[in-house]
């Protein structure tokens, strides 16, 4: 009956989402394995900054690197981007371009008085 249990088990574990665990929260998970590495969460697809190229004078190309979570793109798709500016998370939506090495690249234009696009044109 043991046996029986266990491969049951890890059938249900190969599955693409694991399955929801009562006492602990997606959010509570997240948080904190963030904490270990930027990139670890249940589910949710995020990306790190990997590369900077300036795309011409007043833009520049973010090369991201996704997590595993991360399941392609469809035309029209767009991804979020966040910084910290002032204390608060300002997020605008950008279309990326998937590379061949499945990197993704955004590319930004500077807008004047735009926060964040002046942010990510020149720190980033």
């Amino acid at each position: 009956m043991l046996g029986r249990i266990v491969r049951n088990m890890s059938a249900v574990y190969r599955n693409a989402a694991p399955p929801p665990i009562p006492w602990l929260s997606e959010g509570f998970f997240d948080f904190w394995s963030t904490r270990v590495h930027p990139l670890w969460t249940l589910r949710r697809p995020l990306a790190r900054l990997l590369a900077r190229h300036q795309a011409s004078a007043d833009a520049v190309t973010l090369e991201l690197q996704p997590n595993r979570h991360f399941r392609g793109m469809q035309a029209g798709q767009h991804i979020n981007l966040g910084v910290e500016l002032d204390g608060r998370l300002t997020t605008r939506s950008y279309s990326p371009a998937a590379l061949e090495n499945g990197r993704l690249a955004v590319t930004v234009k500077r807008i004047a008085g735009g926060k964040l696009s002046q942010y990510l044109c020149e720190h980033a």
